[in-house]
Formats: C-alpha cells, sequence, structure tokens
C-alpha cells in the first residue's frame, strides 16, 4: 500500500529507500544511547531487502503501510514491480520492465527494452526510446486510459481493444481484414506498424487509447 519510484543512477550500486507517508513521521526510539545510531536491521523493519546472486528481492511488511519505496538502480536493470493501493513510476531504465497495481497509474518515462503494464483502476502512461523486438509489449487496464509513445521505427503487430472507449495513433497502422469477436461481443482489432514485427497488445475497458509515433 504505497508508490513505487525507480530512478536510474550513475554507479552500479542499488539504492533502496523507504519514504514514510504523509502524516507518519520516524519516531526515534527512546532506548538509543546518547550520541549514537543503530547499525543492525530491526526484525520488524519495514523494509527487507535480499541479494540472491544477481536478483535483488526488496519488500514492505505491513509495518510500512502507506510508504512510498525509492528505488536508484542502473540503467540496465530488469524490473518486477507489484503494487496494490499505490501507483508505480520509472524512469529511465533499459530492460525487462513488469509492472502491476490494483489501485494505482503506471508511468514509465525513457525507458527502453520490453514492458509489460497491467493496473485495474489506472491509467498507463509509457514513453519508450527503444523496443526489444524479440519479447511482445502488452498494456492493458480495466479503468483508464493507456498513452503510449513508441520509437517511429518500430515494426509492430497490433492487437487493440477498447470496450467503452478509442483507439488513436499517428503511425501509419495498417488494419487486418476483419476484427475478431470475442465472448461479450466486442471486438479486437488487429494491425500492423512499418510492415509488423513484435506483438504489442492494448486493451482497456473504460478509457481510450492513445499510440504515438516518438
Amino acid at each position: 500500500s504505497g508508490t513505487i519510484v525507480v530512478k536510474t543512477g550513475s554507479g552500479n550500486d542499488v539504492v533502496v529507500e523507504a519514504e514514510p507517508s504523509h502524516g507518519r513521521s520516524q519516531v526515534a526510539d527512546s532506548r538509543t544511547p546518547p550520541g549514537m545510531h543503530r547499525i543492525d536491521v530491526p526484525w520488524n523493519a519495514p523494509l527487507h531487502v535480499e541479494e540472491s546472486g544477481d536478483v535483488i528481492h526488496v519488500n514492505v511488511s505491513p509495518h510500512g503501510l502507506g510508504d512510498t519505496l525509492n528505488l536508484t538502480v542502473p540503467v540496465n536493470m530488469s524490473l518486477k514491480l507489484r503494487a496494490t493501493h499505490g501507483g508505480i513510476t520509472v524512469d529511465g531504465v533499459h530492460g525487462e520492465i513488469d509492472a502491476e497495481s490494483t489501485h494505482g497509474n503506471i508511468t514509465l518515462t525513457n525507458v527502453a527494452g520490453t514492458v509489460v503494464a497491467n493496473t485495474v483502476h489506472g491509467s498507463l502512461k509509457v514513453a519508450m526510446s527503444q523496443v526489444d523486438q524479440s519479447k511482445p509489449l502488452a498494456f492493458t487496464t480495466m479503468n483508464g486510459e493507456i498513452d503510449v509513445t513508441l520509437p517511429a521505427d518500430l515494426k509492430a503487430n497490433l492487437k487493440l481493444r477498447a470496450l467503452r472507449g478509442e483507439v488513436w495513433s499517428d503511425f501509419e497502422v495498417k488494419l487486418g481484414g476483419r476484427s475478431t469477436l470475442v465472448r461479450n461481443g466486442s471486438s479486437v482489432m488487429t494491425g500492423t506498424i512499418n510492415g509488423g514485427g513484435v506483438d504489442a497488445t492494448f486493451y482497456t475497458v473504460n478509457g481510450k487509447i492513445m499510440i504515438h509515433k516518438r
């Protein structure tokens, strides 16, 4: 139950910080000896970080409800991000990004590689500088707008569905011969950009889809 914010740093270190939610400040421990500070990690600390090989697991426990999780990572990094009540923001990361929230917006800026982004109640705003043509892209939400900016030279096969919304793009999209009906009677549009290539799926129930050319 908090926001996840990821930005890139100049080095190879991963820096993890939990920022207390508004109105909740860190309370000093009355047991702290004068002039000293604690250097071990309390067993009930709100933030838990474990490293195993080249994988780092970061978890905010119930003690940190509402905290903002701030991550500073190298540019080349793959991310798997999960939030329940909170948004996700990523800036400048190149790699595989898998971002999911239940109640919150997802904003990915100046990212490269591949993106799978999903939220239930929230909007998606994504700007990609490069796309890995070997891995599929997916952008889905139930209640919110999807706004995605992609490189002008992208080669892609599109699947588009806006149940109660509209689909807009400034790409020259060559639509498929016909739409495919799904179970509830709505249709999935198919099309290609620059002759086709990587699979890219866009789906929303209540909201519009906007695909921009960078």
